[in-house]
């Protein structure tokens, strides 16, 4: 079996405050369970602590006025199994 790999960006625009983590972990498993029905799974791990610390996270709005940023989107590897020809 050969495993193919790919980042995907999952949208989030979701303010940045105390609901935020738990906001960001369901839109990613939404959209994990889209990707899952054609073989796809995460190929790291997809807590909220775990993509903040990855880096992958995309904040928008003013540094000066914190209560107006937003986690604008985030990537996450995913792959899956592909039969050899």
């Amino acid at each position: 079996m050969n495993i193919e790999r790919k980042t995907i960006t999952i949208p989030l625009d979701i303010p940045i405050g105390p609901d935020a983590p738990s906001q960001v972990e369901e839109a990613v498993q939404r959209e994990m369970s889209k990707l899952a029905r054609d073989g796809w799974t995460p190929d790291q791990p997809v807590n909220f602590e775990s993509l903040k610390a990855s880096g992958t996270m995309s904040e928008v709005g003013a540094l000066s006025t914190p209560h107006e940023r937003e986690f604008y989107s985030v990537d996450v590897r995913v792959k899956r199994e592909q039969p050899e020809s």
